[in-house]
C-alpha cells in the first residue's frame, strides 16, 4: 500500500507537470496577444485610406477578445493549481517534520484559565492546533478549537469518528476545499455575514415595490405618449413626481443595495466550499446531517446563492452609461434593492447555519488528514466501564514519531493516578 508520504511526493510532481503545461500555453497566449494587437495596429494603417474598409479590423478585435477570455481562464486555472502544490507541499512538510511555525497557532483561542490547554501545548507555535488544523475559514478554525477545548458525549464522537473515518481517504476532497477556500480567511468575516442576514429589513414593505413599478410604468407610459403625440406634459410630471420619490428612498435603497454586494462578494467565496460538500455523497449519519442542515426552503445553497448573485449583478449595473440616466425615474435601484431584502428575509437567517456546517466539515476533514497521515494512531474506543483507560504505545503527537518513545499504559479502579515527573 502506498504510503501517504509517496501519494503526496506523485501527486505534487504530477501537478508540478501541468503547471509547467500551464505556463507554456500562459506565454503563448501572452505572445499572440501582442502578435494580435500589432497586426490590428499594422490593418489599421494601411486602411486609413479606405474608411469603408475599417470595419475589416473587428476581425483582430474579435480574436483579441477571444484570446484574452482564454488566457484568463488559464491564469485562473493556474492560480488554481499553484494552490494545489501549496496543499501537498503543507502535507509533506507535516510528514517530515517541518510543519511548525508554517500554520495557524490559534492563540486567540487560549484561554489562560482552562484546566488543561496550556499544558498540554494546544495552541500557540508547535501546538496540537497548528498540527491538526487545516481549515481555511475562521468557522473551522472556530470549530477546531472548541473541540480541543470541550468535551463532548461518547454518541457523538462516535458520529464525528465514522465521519472521520469515511473522510479519511479521500485525499482528492481535502484538495478541492484547500483549493477552494485559499482565500476566505483573508476575504470572510462570518459574524459580519451572519450580522447582514440577521439584520432587519430597513426599506418599506413589498406594496411600496408595487407602488414603483407602477409609478415607473407610468413614465415609460408618458415617455411613449411623448414620442407618439410629442405633447411632453404628462412626461414632465411624471418625471417631477419619480424623482421626488426616489430622492425619499434613495439613501435607503443605496445603503441595502451596498449591503448586498458586500455580502454576495463574501458568498460568492463561500458557495465554493459549500458547492463541494453539496455534490458529494456521504453513508456516516454526521456528514449526511450536515449536507441535510444546508436546505433552506427545500433549495441549497448554491442555487439560493445563484438568486442573490443575479440580483446583485443587476444592481452593480446601475452605474452603466446607459442606465444610469433612467435610473431615478425608473427606480432602478430601489427595486432591485428591495428583491436583495426580500432575498434576505428568505434565505438570510441560514448563513449563520450555512458557515457553521462549512466549519464542522472543516474540522472533520482536518481530523480525517491527521488520522490518514498517521495511521498508526487510532481512534479510541468508548467503553461502559468506569474509570477505565488503556493505550498501548501510546507516544506525544508533537514529537516526531521517529523520536518518540511509546509507553503503555492502563488505568483502572486499581490503579487510578500515575504521576510522571
Amino acid at each position: 500500500m502506498e504510503s501517504p508520504h509517496s501519494v503526496y511526493s506523485r501527486l505534487l510532481v504530477e501537478n508540478q507537470a501541468r503547471i509547467a503545461r500551464g505556463q507554456t500555453w500562459d506565454r503563448r497566449l501572452g505572445y499572440a496577444k501582442v502578435a494580435i494587437f500589432l497586426a490590428a495596429a499594422v490593418l489599421a494603417v494601411a486602411l486609413l485610406h479606405h474608411p469603408s474598409r475599417l470595419l475589416f479590423l473587428l476581425i483582430p478585435a474579435a480574436l483579441f477578445v477571444i484570446v484574452a477570455v482564454v488566457h484568463e481562464k488559464v491564469l485562473l486555472w493556474l492560480r488554481e493549481r499553484q494552490r494545489v502544490s501549496q496543499f501537498y507541499e503543507h502535507g509533506l512538510a507535516r510528514l517530515e517534520d517541518r510543519w511548525i511555525g508554517a500554520g495557524e497557532t490559534g492563540d486567540r483561542f487560549l484561554d489562560p484559565a482552562h484546566p488543561y490547554a496550556r499544558d498540554l501545548d494546544l495552541f500557540g507555535k508547535g501546538s496540537l492546533f497548528e498540527l491538526l488544523c487545516t481549515a481555511q475559514t475562521g468557522a473551522g478554525e472556530e470549530c477546531v478549537a472548541q473541540w480541543l477545548l470541550t468535551a463532548a458525549a461518547p454518541d457523538e464522537v462516535r458520529e464525528r469518528h465514522a465521519a472521520v473515518l469515511e473522510l479519511k481517504e479521500q485525499v482528492r476532497l481535502r484538495e478541492r476545499l484547500f483549493v477552494a477556500g485559499g482565500h476566505l480567511r483573508d476575504e470572510v468575516d462570518p459574524e459580519t455575514l451572519g450580522a447582514w442576514g440577521a439584520s432587519p429589513v430597513i426599506l418599506p414593505a413589498r406594496w411600496f415595490s408595487s407602488l414603483l413599478v407602477l409609478l415607473g410604468t407610468a413614465w415609460v407610459a408618458a415617455a411613449a405618449w411623448w414620442f407618439t403625440t410629442g405633447s411632453w406634459y404628462p412626461l414632465l410630471a411624471s418625471s417631477l413626481l419619480n424623482f421626488g420619490v426616489n430622492r425619499i428612498v434613495a439613501p435607503r435603497s443605496n445603503e441595502t443595495a451596498e449591503a448586498a454586494e458586500h455580502a454576495a462578494a463574501d458568498l460568492k467565496v463561500v458557495a465554493k466550499v459549500l458547492a463541494i460538500l453539496e455534490g458529494e455523497r456521504f453513508a456516516a449519519p454526521r456528514l449526511q446531517a450536515l449536507q441535510e442542515s444546508l436546505k433552506t426552503h427545500h433549495l441549497p445553497p448554491s442555487r439560493a446563492l445563484k438568486k442573490l448573485r443575479r440580483i446583485v449583478e443587476w444592481l452593480e449595473a446601475r452605474e452603466n452609461l446607459i442606465i444610469r440616466p433612467f435610473a431615478p425615474v425608473l427606480f432602478y435601484t430601489a427595486l432591485l434593492a428591495a428583491a436583495a431584502e426580500r432575498w434576505k428575509c428568505k434565505f438570510g437567517p441560514a448563513i449563520s447555519t450555512w458557515m457553521a456546517t462549512v466549519g464542522e466539515f472543516e474540522a472533520l476533514t482536518a481530523l480525517a488528514g491527521y488520522a490518514w497521515e498517521h495511521p498508526r494512531d487510532v481512534l479510541p474506543e468508548f467503553v461502559s466501564e468506569a474509570p477505565f483507560f488503556e493505550a498501548e504505545n501510546l507516544a506525544h503527537p508533537l514529537l516526531p514519531e521517529a523520536h518518540a518513545v511509546g509507553n503503555d499504559l492502563a488505568l483502572s479502579r486499581q490503579l487510578q493516578l500515575l504521576i510522571i515527573s
